[in-house]
This record gives C-alpha cells, sequence and structure tokens, in this order.
C-alpha cells in the first residue's frame, strides 16, 4: 500500500451534504480533524457543486459516502487507502467500509414493537431491498421477530420508491388496506415512516391504535411535522464519522489493514406518540393500562381510571 512521505495528511471528503445523515458523518469527520492538525480536507460536499477533481497524487486519503467500485476514480491503483461509510458497497479488497451497525437497527425496532403487545408486523423501505441498509435493517427486524417466536412478515414487506414518483401514494395505500390490523410497522428511515402515518390517516386508520410506526435517524424535522410525533431509533452518525476519520487515518500510517466492517452502535429508540400503544386480549384492559402509563407522574386511584 502507498504511503505518503510527507507528515502532513490531504484527505478528499466525498459526501452529500443535502442528504442530512451525510451532514452528520461530515460534522464527525471534521471532529477528528480538528484535533488532528497534519489533516487537510477537500473535496465537494453538495450535490450542487462540480465535483472536485483531484490529482491522484495529490491525496493521502479518502472518506465517505462511496456506494460504487468504480469511484473514486485512479485511486485503487495507487493503493491510496479508502474508507466508506456506506452499507451498499459490497467488500472491497481495497476499501475499509464504517458503517452504523443496521442489524441491531432492526432488531431494535422489532424489539420496542413486540413489547407493545402486537403480534402482526410489517417492514416498508425503499427499492432495491436486497442491497444496503435497507436489506440489512429487514433482515435484523425479521430475525429478532423469528427469534421471539412470531412468523415472517413476507407477505407485509412492501418495496416503495421516492415520494415523485408517479403512484407512489397510491402503492402505500394499497398496502396498508390489506395489512391485518393492529400492525406495527418498521420503516427503514423516518420520512417513509413520516408517509405511512399521514396516508394511513388520509384512509381513515388509527395511529397508533390500528397502525404503530416507528422508523430510524430520528430526524428532527419528519419527527416533529409527523402527527402523531414519529417513533424513531436514533443513529449515531457523527460517531460514525469520527470512526471512518480514525480508520483512514490508521490506514494512512501503516497501522491497519483493510478488514472487516467496523461497526457503530445505534444509539436508544426515542418513542413518541406513533408507536405509543399497549394491546391485550381485553380493549378495556388495555385503555386502563395506557391511561395509567400516561399519568404516572402523578397519583392515580382507581375511579379516575374507571371513569377514563
Amino acid at each position: 500500500m502507498a504511503r505518503s512521505s510527507r507528515t502532513s495528511r490531504t484527505v478528499e471528503v466525498i459526501l452529500d451534504t443535502s442528504i442530512s445523515v451525510q451532514r452528520d458523518v461530515l460534522r464527525g469527520i471534521c471532529d477528528y480533524a480538528a484535533t488532528h492538525r497534519h489533516w487537510r480536507l477537500i473535496g465537494s460536499i453538495d450535490m450542487y457543486d462540480m465535483p472536485w477533481r483531484s490529482r491522484p497524487d495529490q491525496i493521502d486519503g479518502v472518506v465517505g459516502f462511496i456506494a460504487r467500485t468504480g469511484e473514486p476514480d485512479g485511486l485503487y491503483e495507487r493503493g491510496v487507502p479508502i474508507v466508506t461509510t456506506a452499507s451498499s458497497l459490497l467488500p472491497h479488497p481495497k476499501v475499509q467500509a464504517v458503517t452504523m451497525d443496521n442489524t441491531a437497527i432492526g432488531r431494535m425496532a422489532a424489539e420496542h414493537l413486540i413489547g407493545k403487545g402486537l403480534t402482526e408486523f410489517a417492514f416498508i423501505g425503499l427499492e432495491p431491498k436486497r442491497t444496503g441498509f435497507v436489506a440489512i435493517r429487514q433482515d435484523g427486524f425479521c430475525t429478532a421477530l423469528v427469534a421471539a417466536g412470531h412468523a415472517l412478515p413476507v407477505k407485509h414487506t412492501l418495496e416503495t420508491t421516492y415520494g415523485t414518483v408517479p403512484g407512489y401514494s397510491e402503492h402505500i395505500t394499497a398496502w396498508l388496506h390489506d395489512l391485518p390490523k393492529p400492525v406495527g410497522i418498521f420503516a427503514a428511515e423516518d420520512v417513509t415512516g413520516l408517509h405511512v402515518i399521514q396516508l394511513a390517516q388520509e384512509i381513515g386508520y388509527r395511529v397508533p391504535q390500528e397502525i404503530a410506526v416507528v422508523g430510524v435517524n430520528d430526524d428532527d424535522i419528519a419527527t416533529t411535522i409527523s402527527h402523531p410525533p414519529l417513533s424513531s431509533i436514533r443513529t449515531n452518525l457523527r460517531l460514525a464519522g469520527r470512526r471512518a476519520a480514525e480508520t483512514l487515518d490508521d490506514l494512512m500510517a501503516g497501522r491497519r489493514t483493510i478488514g472487516k466492517p467496523r461497526l457503530v452502535a445505534p444509539e436508544p429508540l426515542i418513542e413518541r406518540a406513533s408507536s405509543r400503544i399497549l394491546i391485550t386480549p381485553d380493549e378495556l384492559v388495555t385503555q386502563a393500562l395506557v391511561y395509567i402509563r400516561d399519568h404516572t407522574h402523578r397519583p392515580l386511584d382507581v375511579p379516575e381510571v374507571v371513569q377514563h
């Protein structure tokens, strides 16, 4: 592997900061660079900018969202260390992956929904489902359901496209109609979860009483514009950015070689009203338990619960 003889390191960053999760990764990379003064960051961080066209012999390392084996051009041959934060890049002998533990994210969603007393589950994610973070989160979700004694939600899985594609809303609406109720839905990311909540209510379903929803990323806009507010698993992408930069520094210095992906654990799930439900065989018991849970901040007595 090629090494730079200079004490300073020129690191090219490849990210699209119009995407909120990639901004968090960039913040983590910058955190690391700020405490390692020998780093010099260059590159394009906006989809509307012209890409920064570097000469391969000027670059000591590359870090960022690298999802295809053909990018960045000209650096593989020189052995320039490359670290990707993309889960969609298949294992590559010249690229080190540092990504979120998407299996753990799927497992966390399943455990949360199972804990609500639900017995029917569904999954929705952007296509194609068998590549990248969507597939890994789905697999983690399904594996946890099976481990807890539930059936795989094969019939209740939906691959969807972006909201700008014609037929997007109708596709999800038809799927929601066909789901058994009550059902717990795991959306692979928050924006899709937001759309599920909005469309479910448009066609007359109650959230979370009939359709409980959990998303991923804890996006402050998607979770708060949602009504009811969306429960979400908080990813630690800033830490992933720091770990990616640290890994690249080790590769550039020869302290590390390319190996298995380094996984960053998610932060706790933030429960909000979209999944704040408790299912029991008796609806009145369920209502009583939910009322008690929602009023634990003050004393309760039996007559008050009965009246509710």
